[in-house]
C-alpha cells in the first residue's frame, strides 16, 4: 500500500482494522446503515408527479416540467457535492448536504403555489445528492484497497434494499396525504446525518498537494485516459440501462403485453440484486475490477440485446435477469475504480463525476432509445445497445488500475 492510502489516525478508528461483518470496519457500517435509512425513506421520485397532480392541482403537463427542473437540479447537486467534499471534512460535507436536502423536501412539501412549487423542486434537485460524494469518498477513506470492491457492492445492495422498500411502504403513506410522503423523507434523511454525526469519527482532510498537482478535478480526469475511457464507459452503461424504463415498457406494448406484466418482469431486477450482491461481493474482488466491469458491460448488453427476440412474458423474463445479473457486477466495481483513480484530496469530484454519468444517462438515453425506436426500429435499438457496451467494454479491459488498489493475491501473480 502506498502514503496516498494511509490516513492519520484519528484515535477513534482506523480504516484497516476488519472488526465488523464481512470483514470491514465498524466505521463502513456506520456510514452504510446512514445510507440504508436515508434510503428507506425515498418517496420523491417515484411519486413526485403524483404529489404535484393530487397535491398541489398541477397539470400533467406541468408537473412533467417541475420534475425536469427537479432533473437539471440533480446534475448540479452531483458537481456541487464533489466540490463540497473535497473541500471540508467528508462528515461535515454529509451533514451539510442532508441538512439542506431535508429543508428543501420539507418547503417543496409546504408550498402553497405554483411558483414556490416549482422554486422546491428545484431545491430538492439542487440538494438532493450533495452529501452522495462524500458519502462514497467517506467508504474509500474508511477501508482498504483491497475491501472496496466488498464495500462498494453492499452500498449498491443497501440502496437497492432500501428502494424496495420505500417503493412498499410509499403506498401505505399515501393514504394519509402525498404530502407525508417529503415530511417522512425529510425526517430519514436528518437521521441519517445524525447517524453519520454519531457513529462515524471525524476524520482529517486529505492535504491538497502544491504545483501541478493541486489542478482542479476536471483538469485531473481529462489528463487521465484511465478517467476519460470510465467516464465515457459508464455514460455507455446508463444510456444503455435507461431503456428499461423508456423504450422496453413501449416494445413490450408492442408484444401485447399489459403495463402490470412490464412492472412484474422489470421487478425482477430488484429481487436479483438484493438475493445476489451480498454474495457476490466477495467473488469478483478476487478478479481485476476493470475486467470485471468490461465482462458486466457485455453482460449487460447481451441482456438488452436478447430483447430483439424477446416477445413473451418468459422471454422478456430472460433478458432482464441476464442484464441484472451484468448490473450486479458492475455496480460492484465501478465506484472503486474510480477511488482508486483519484487522488485523496479529489475523491469526492471524481466520484460525483460517477453520478453524473447516470444523470447524463437520465437525460440521453430515453430520448436517443426512442428515436432509434421510432426511426430505425427495434433490431437498430436492441443490437445497437449490444455494440455500444461491447465497445465500451473493449475499451475498459484495456485499463490497469494503480497497484496499490489491486489485490492482494493478483498483485503477487503479476510480481511473479
Amino acid at each position: 500500500m502506498t502514503s496516498r492510502d494511509t490516513i492519520p489516525s484519528t484515535g477513534s478508528s482506523s480504516r484497516l482494522r476488519t472488526d465488523g461483518p464481512f470483514g470491514l470496519p465498524r466505521t463502513y457500517w456506520a456510514i452504510w446503515t446512514a445510507v440504508l435509512v436515508n434510503r428507506l425513506a425515498t418517496f420523491v421520485q417515484p411519486f413526485l408527479v403524483l404529489f404535484l397532480v393530487n397535491e398541489k392541482g398541477l397539470s400533467l403537463a406541468q408537473a412533467g416540467l417541475v420534475a425536469a427542473f427537479l432533473g437539471v437540479g440533480a446534475i448540479v447537486s452531483s458537481l456541487v457535492g464533489g466540490w463540497l467534499g473535497d473541500r471540508l471534512e467528508r462528515r461535515s460535507a454529509i451533514v451539510l448536504g442532508q441538512s439542506l436536502a431535508a429543508l428543501a423536501l420539507l418547503g417543496l412539501a409546504a408550498a402553497p403555489t405554483t411558483p414556490l412549487v416549482v422554486a422546491g423542486a428545484l431545491a430538492v434537485g439542487l440538494c438532493s445528492d450533495l452529501a452522495r460524494p462524500a458519502q462514497n469518498a467517506l467508504v474509500a477513506d474508511v477501508v482498504a484497497p483491497e475491501q472496496r470492491v466488498r464495500a462498494y457492492s453492499l452500498v449498491f445492495w443497501a440502496l437497492n434494499l432500501g428502494f424496495s422498500v420505500a417503493t412498499l411502504t410509499a403506498g401505505v403513506l399515501s393514504r394519509f396525504g402525498y404530502g407525508w410522503l417529503f415530511v417522512v423523507d425529510a425526517a430519514a434523511t436528518l437521521l441519517s446525518a445524525l447517524l453519520v454525526v454519531v457513529l462515524v469519527p471525524r476524520m482529517p482532510r486529505a492535504r491538497r498537494p502544491d504545483g501541478p498537482a493541486s489542478r482542479g478535478v476536471v483538469a485531473s480526469m481529462v489528463r487521465d485516459p484511465r478517467a476519460v475511457t470510465l467516464v465515457l464507459a459508464a455514460t455507455a452503461y446508463a444510456t444503455v440501462y435507461q431503456q428499461a424504463y423508456s423504450t422496453l415498457p413501449l416494445v413490450m406494448g408492442r408484444d401485447g403485453l399489459s403495463a402490470a406484466a412490464y412492472g412484474a418482469i422489470v421487478a425482477v431486477n430488484g429481487v436479483v440484486i438484493v438475493l445476489l450482491q451480498p454474495f457476490a461481493a466477495s467473488r469478483i474482488e478476487r478478479w481485476r475490477p476493470e475486467l470485471v466491469y468490461a465482462a458486466a458491460l457485455v453482460v449487460v448488453g447481451a441482456g438488452f440485446g436478447l430483447t430483439v427476440v424477446a416477445g413473451s412474458v418468459a422471454t422478456h423474463l430472460v433478458a432482464v435477469i441476464v442484464w441484472s445479473v451484468g448490473e450486479v457486477g458492475a455496480a460492484a466495481v465501478i465506484g472503486a475504480m474510480f477511488a482508486a483513480l483519484a487522488p485523496p484530496h479529489q475523491r469526492s469530484g471524481y466520484l460525483a463525476s460517477f453520478s453524473l454519468t447516470f444523470s447524463v444517462g437520465m437525460a440521453v438515453g430515453p430520448a436517443l432509445g426512442t428515436w432509434v425506436l421510432s426511426r430505425l426500429g427495434e433490431p437498430v435499438l436492441w443490437l445497437g445497445s449490444l455494440a455500444l457496451l461491447v465497445v465500451a467494454a473493449l475499451a475498459v479491459s484495456r485499463l490497469h488500475a494503480p497497484s496499490a488498489d489491486v489485490p492482494p493475491p493478483l498483485a503477487r501473480m503479476e510480481r511473479g
